[in-house]
């Protein structure tokens, strides 16, 4: 009996070296255009990952990215909405191991923000979900526990009232 047990304590203890290995051979980098097309499925938004992304999971899990951007799904606007030069977000592993998304600290560095009221009166960043987003919105369990921002920029113009 000892023997099995060991044995069996011994494939867990292995299959959990390979499983480490797996995920540390990884390079998220040859995935961005895959994640960033979720983001945009979801969001409705283009988003690009113009930078590295980096996914650690000891000591703790954490996401690093840089270089990022989100435009208008209309194509009349090629200035981003919103562009981050660097993205640090530190997870939480038991949630993130079913697939949830608990963001214990994140930090956005030198984000620049585009804000415009339109001449209709609509605001550049508004667009309309389709019903397949709102579900994927639902659906995604997301928590931010703590945000920083670092550095922001916030460009806000109203055409409609040439401020």
């Amino acid at each position: 009996m000892k023997k099995f047990l060991l044995a069996i304590f011994f494939l867990i203890v292995v299959a959990a070296a390979a499983l480490a290995i797996l995920i540390y051979s990884i390079d998220w980098n040859e995935h961005k255009a895959k994640i960033a097309g979720q983001f945009s499925a979801a969001t409705g938004k283009k988003v690009v990952f113009a930078g590295p992304i980096e996914l650690k999971f000891l000591p703790s899990p954490y996401l690093t990215a840089s270089d990022i951007k989100i435009y208008s799904e209309k194509a009349d606007n090629p200035q981003p909405l919103a562009e981050v030069e660097r993205l640090v977000a530190r997870l939480d592993l038991v949630p993130l191991l079913k697939g949830e998304f608990n963001v214990e600290q994140m930090t956005l560095q030198h984000p620049t923000v585009r804000m415009k009221i339109m001449d209709d009166g609509s605001l550049n960043w508004a667009g309309e979900l389709t019903a397949q987003q709102k579900q994927k919105m639902e659906e995604i369990q997301v928590k931010l526990m703590s945000l920083s921002i670092e550095k922001a920029t916030l460009t806000f113009y109203d055409a409609k009232r040439g401020i």
